[in-house]
C-alpha cells in the first residue's frame, strides 16, 4: 500500500477515496494527527501498487477542481456502523459520465 493523497478536509478525502472505489482502486483512508500542527489530516492509501501511477493522475485532475461533477459519486449501498467500509466494496452511481478523452486512463 502506498499514500497518493492527503487531505485536511475529511469531505474532500472522502470525496476523493470514493471516487477512486468508482474507478476499481481499492484504497483506505487514515485519519492521523500532523507533528507539527496538532491537526488532522486523512491520507488515502491505495492499496494495489499496479494502480498507483492512475490514481496519482486521478489526485493531479481532483487538485485542479475538487468539485468537477466528475466527482460527484453516491454511495447506494449505506454503510453499516457495525461494518468496516473496508470488508466491502461501495456501491456507487455516476452522476454524469466521465468525459473520456479527459480521464487519465
Amino acid at each position: 500500500m502506498r499514500i497518493v493523497a492527503s487531505f485536511d478536509d475529511e469531505n474532500l478525502a472522502s470525496r476523493f477515496s470514493i471516487f477512486l472505489k468508482k474507478e476499481d482502486i481499492e484504497n483506505d483512508i487514515e485519519e492521523n494527527v500532523d507533528k507539527d500542527t496538532q491537526k488532522l489530516q486523512y491520507s488515502i492509501w491505495v492499496h494495489n501498487e499496479d494502480v498507483l501511477d492512475k490514481a496519482i493522475k486521478h489526485f493531479q485532475f481532483f487538485l485542479e477542481n475538487p468539485k468537477d461533477s466528475k466527482y460527484d459519486v453516491k454511495i447506494e449501498k449505506p454503510i453499516e456502523k457495525d461494518k468496516d467500509p473496508k470488508d466491502s466494496k461501495y456501491d456507487v452511481k455516476i452522476e454524469k459520465p466521465i468525459e473520456k478523452d479527459k480521464d487519465p486512463k
